[in-house]
């Protein structure tokens, strides 16, 4: 005879550890505060949605007859500790830039040890990461710094490049008015000078100074 029925939820149940958010549909808790590799302050904000083994919810029942009780004694302990073991082996600057990776390495362990207890997880993400106001200050005026060198760099670069380019113009001119004497002495040097000069000439005597005398630019002879 069937004295009464319990009931286990087996549906996706989530856990959201972020003091900043609201997401997840269960109960919020505060972010998780752990230490980074160079001991560096962090609070971690992360979701976790998991669900209990249909097929092992009788085993559940017997040791903690309430969901409740199953998230609280073994789920979220579980979360924490993983994700401050973890978070212990990257600086506080590679948590940052390697998140994937120390995401993606929670969340192999979570698998793992969810399976143990009789669990699935079925996501797991970072949602936030915050550092103490130091920390971030600092990590402001490096990528800063970082970005003003880089300015420098590119600033140098165009002036280097500019003034190459004055030079090959320089050396272009140079070149040009070589080849032109070398023209106008193969035409007869200054007799050839003197054809250009009368060419142009409109009729009147223009003069240039010469050994403090003035004499025409063109030779009448």
């Amino acid at each position: 005879m069937i004295q009464s029925v319990k009931v286990l939820d087996t549906k996706t149940r989530t856990i959201n550890y972020d003091k900043n958010g609201n997401e997840g549909d269960s109960r919020d808790s505060f972010s998780l505060t752990g230490a980074s590799k160079d001991l560096q302050n962090v609070s971690i904000g992360v979701m976790v949605n998991y669900r209990l083994d249909p097929q092992k919810a009788e085993n559940i029942y017997n040791q903690y007859k309430t969901n409740y009780n199953f998230e609280s004694n073994v789920i979220e302990p579980i979360i924490r500790e993983t994700v401050k073991s973890v978070s212990a082996q990257y600086t506080a600057e590679e948590l940052v830039t390697k998140r994937l990776e120390y995401s993606d390495k929670v969340s192999a362990l979570l698998t793992e040890r969810f399976l143990a207890k009789d669990s699935v997880l079925d996501r797991f993400s970072i949602t936030n990461f915050e550092f103490s106001k130091a920390f971030s200050q600092a990590i402001e005026a490096k990528v800063t710094a970082v970005q003003n060198a880089e300015a420098s760099k590119n600033k140098l670069e165009q002036v280097k490049y500019e003034a190459q380019q004055t030079i090959e113009k320089a050396k272009a001119d140079a070149e040009a008015i070589r080849i032109q004497a070398q023209a106008i002495n193969s035409q007869g040097g200054a007799d050839y000078v003197q054809l250009q000069a009368i060419k142009v000439w409109k009729g009147d005597v223009p003069m240039y100074m010469m050994s403090g005398s003035v004499v025409p630019f063109i030779n009448l002879k």
